[in-house]
């Protein structure tokens, strides 16, 4: 939850754009954000009133498991989440820019990484805003 809905202040399409950063973190990070000793509730009262966030490299190891050998997400995605779950609404990215950061961190892969992990989807379809749909 964005920590303007959790403050009850008046929100707009910026919280998806906190909620995609969340998601995202957890897609890079392989894990839920806070550790599972922190109740939800919790989390979203300290992300809204002091503003704090995930630490990095926390994922499997917040949810008791051993953390798969995983190499720390490319420096240019993880200032995308971060810049996504900033907390400014207005200081978030919209989701144009969002695309724009996500192709261009894939141009930036090693050709030689496996196709499903250069690809934002399936089928080689665009959208408008430039990503890739399915």
């Amino acid at each position: 939850m964005a920590p303007e809905v959790f403050r009850h202040e008046p929100y707009n399409a910026k919280v998806d754009v906190y909620s995609f950063g969340i998601i995202l973190f957890e897609l890079l990070d392989g894990g839920v954000p806070f550790t599972k000793k922190v109740h939800p509730l919790d989390a979203a009262r300290r992300a809204a009133l002091l503003h704090a966030r995930p630490g990095w490299g926390m994922g499997a190891t917040s949810r008791g498991l051993r953390r798969p050998a995983r190499p720390p997400p490319p420096p240019a995605l993880r200032r995308l989440v971060e810049d996504c779950w900033r907390p400014d609404p207005a200081a978030r990215p919209d989701f144009g820019e969002v695309c724009e950061r996500l192709e261009a961190a894939l141009a930036e892969l090693p050709p030689d990484s496996p196709p499903r992990s250069r690809s934002l989807g399936v089928g080689g379809g665009r959208s408008p805003a430039g990503c890739a749909v399915q």
